[in-house]
């Protein structure tokens, strides 16, 4: 898990490890995205991603 944070946060522009995002920790924050990684079930991070895809769709339905 360690590995693949490190790995992918070299990829995303002023990325933020563990970072605080509203009520939540994410894995990876950067400018203009999220990275949650799960090696395992989806079910502990279900609150999570309910969260910040409810909040993306407001997002681009307020861009459109």
């Amino acid at each position: 898990h360690a590995a693949l944070k490190a790995r992918y946060a070299a990829s995303i522009r002023d990325a933020r490890v563990e970072a605080q995002v509203e009520a939540f920790v994410v894995d990876i924050a950067g400018v203009d995205e999220l990275v949650e990684i799960q090696t395992a079930s989806f079910a502990s991070a279900r609150r999570k991603l309910e969260r910040h895809l409810a909040e993306l769709t407001r997002t681009e339905a307020t861009v459109e």
